[in-house]
């Protein structure tokens, strides 16, 4: 469902949402947030300041206005500072909130990047084993 979202395919990470039914945190929620991880890491590799931080959250709530869940920037800055490096800020935003903001801006840096099919499978690969890694 992530890779079909990742890539832009709307009606696909729908059907597979609804066919996946409920899934936990362990299951999804950290393969989200190594997959933002990497990419966050690839987007701010050459400037991670608050600044640049701002900047792209401000430019994901102009890309996003009329989403059905808007950007909260506060959170979306937390998110994104906490992948690299501040994890403390993690600490104070929901799960859900997590999940759902890091699909969000996930998407935007895959779609700013132009990335191919196969780019966004490679980053889920690297996503998985940075996954085992966290849980082994």
């Amino acid at each position: 469902m992530f890779e079909a979202m990742l890539n832009g395919d709307a009606s696909t990470a729908k059907r597979l949402n609804k066919a996946q039914g409920e899934v936990t945190w362990q299951d999804s929620g950290l393969l989200v947030t190594a997959a933002f991880a990497l990419l966050a890491e690839k987007r701010f590799a050459a400037d991670e300041s608050r600044t640049a931080v701002k900047a792209f959250v401000a430019e994901a709530q102009q890309n996003y206005a009329d989403s059905p869940t808007p950007i909260k920037p506060l959170v979306a800055e937390a998110v994104t500072r906490g992948v690299l490096g501040e994890e403390s800020l993690l600490e104070e935003v929901s799960r859900e909130d997590q999940q759902s903001t890091q699909m969000l801006l996930a998407y935007k840096i895959v779609q700013d990047a132009e990335m191919s099919a196969t780019d966004v499978a490679r980053v889920l690969d690297d996503a998985e084993a940075l996954v085992d890694q966290w849980t082994s």
